[in-house]
């Protein structure tokens, strides 16, 4: 069932976070090709971005890589809580054989630090599946700032970076976004655990 709902979410998120993922990555990425192409783009902040993107390519111009996002969301939402939920299953188990108890209803909710631990392992997991996937989206949408694109599709873009730089193509910067995973995933299933608690309590 939490499988289920990170499908769900990963489509609509996809569809409410990709127009804002287009415009951070373009800005992001205009740091690295101002001196490439200095005179085919040159906007630096979200207004000149959104506002050259529209002229370029209208809507669909914000939705660049929308099936490569879609499925990076999908398969985020499937990891990270089917992981969690997996995890803290386990836990509940191993409680009720301790504690001689005959149904995993029976065990309250766990310690706040379990649920930091399994969240932040839950979003590590999902970061080391899906971070090829992302590398891919970024790529594909940074190649959108060049008046001649690099890529012809999404298998393109896959193939030429593997050619370039191997399967280390897919997980440059690793380490900071696992450090970032650690940290950020398991906060948030903390206290979205926290506030389901407070609710069914009260």
């Amino acid at each position: 069932m939490s499988s289920l709902g990170g499908i769900v979410a990963g489509i609509f998120t996809t569809i409410i976070t990709l127009p804002t993922d287009n415009v951070r990555i373009r800005i992001q990425s205009m740091q690295n090709i101002k001196k490439v192409e200095l005179h085919s783009y040159y906007y630096d902040r979200p207004r000149d971005t959104i506002i050259d993107t529209y002229k370029r390519s209208g809507i669909k111009g914000f939705y660049v890589a929308t099936g490569v996002s879609m499925a990076r969301e999908c398969i985020a939402g499937i990891v990270y809580f089917g992981s969690f939920e997996y995890l803290k299953d386990r836990k509940k188990i191993n409680q009720i054989k301790i504690e001689n108890k005959d149904k995993i209803e029976t065990i309250n909710h766990l310690p706040i630090y379990y649920t930091f631990l399994y969240g932040s392992m839950a979003g590590a997991l999902n970061w080391t599946i899906t971070l090829p996937i992302d590398h891919v989206k970024t790529k594909l949408i940074s190649d959108h700032i060049l008046s001649t694109q690099k890529f012809k599709s999404t298998y393109d873009c896959i193939r030429k970076t593997y050619m370039e730089f191997g399967l280390r193509g897919f997980y440059s910067g690793y380490s900071v976004i696992l450090s970032r995973a650690i940290i950020v995933n398991g906060a948030v299933i903390t206290v979205f655990e926290k506030c389901k608690k407070h609710h069914f309590d009260h």
